[in-house]
């Protein structure tokens, strides 16, 4: 991807696509939102065109698939029927909060992202520790590699 065709993380698009669902009434067809983003955010032609892997989905479409997800996680979005987006209560609170500029409000879904991306990690760590309990006879450098555990 060249600098023009650049498209950018999906956390970056997180703030995007919330404004865009709640413009368009508070929910929004998946469709409806990607024209939204694509219009606020003034994604170009070459941008939008970039296919994700061989397509037949835009990596506009696949990156904000996944802003949507972690919106969700987050409890700002809801997937109120297939295909259908909605801001939560906790999102309306946030978008509509008088004490805080839209600075502040990125700022704060910025946040709340990164809290859930932790909260994801450590369950991720718990899970795996749960799967591979370490013998009590060996610590972490005594336990055999992966060479010696297929022999």
């Amino acid at each position: 991807m060249t600098a023009a065709t650049a498209v950018p993380p999906y956390h970056e698009l997180l703030w995007p696509a919330l404004l865009a669902v709640d413009e368009l009434g508070g929910s929004a067809s998946i469709g409806e939102m990607v024209e939204a983003v694509v219009k606020r955010e003034r994604f170009t032609d070459d941008q939008q065109a970039v296919l994700h892997n061989d397509g037949p989905e835009t990596e506009i479409g696949y990156r904000l698939a996944w802003a949507r997800t972690y919106l969700k996680g987050m409890g700002l979005l809801t997937n109120s029927a297939r295909g259908v987006w909605a801001v939560t209560d906790t999102g309306a609170a946030l978008l509509n909060d008088p004490s805080m500029d839209e600075r502040a409000k990125r700022e704060r879904v910025r946040v709340l992202w990164s809290e859930h991306v932790a909260h994801l990690r450590s369950k991720d760590r718990q899970r795996k520790a749960r799967k591979s309990p370490v013998s009590e006879d060996l610590g972490p450098a005594d336990e055999p590699d992966w060479k010696e555990q297929l022999l």
